[in-house]
């Protein structure tokens, strides 16, 4: 397994970041988390609907992102976009 180091993120992000990916659970969940936001939080500062964040949080086919919401995710959460895919 290949690890990446996102230039804006910290040593303690990219273990967050990496364990998540790992386990197979979302990054930006865990992410969102370690920055100590609450899903309306993170919604609000991404420009979107709590509730959409919450099926991208889920990894819901429903909910499966646009490449402008991963932008805006990863701009509210300070990390790069592939950080949070």
């Amino acid at each position: 397994m290949t690890t990446f180091l996102p230039v804006n993120l910290d040593a303690r992000a990219v273990n967050v970041v990496s364990i998540a990916k790992a386990g197979g659970n979302s990054p930006i969940k865990a992410l969102r988390l370690f920055r100590g936001l609450t899903t309306r939080g993170l919604a609000s500062a991404a420009y979107m609907d709590p509730a959409q964040l919450d099926l991208i949080e889920q990894q819901s086919e429903l909910g499966a992102p646009l490449l402008t919401e991963l932008e805006s995710l990863a701009r509210a959460l300070d990390v790069s976009v592939d950080a949070v895919r």
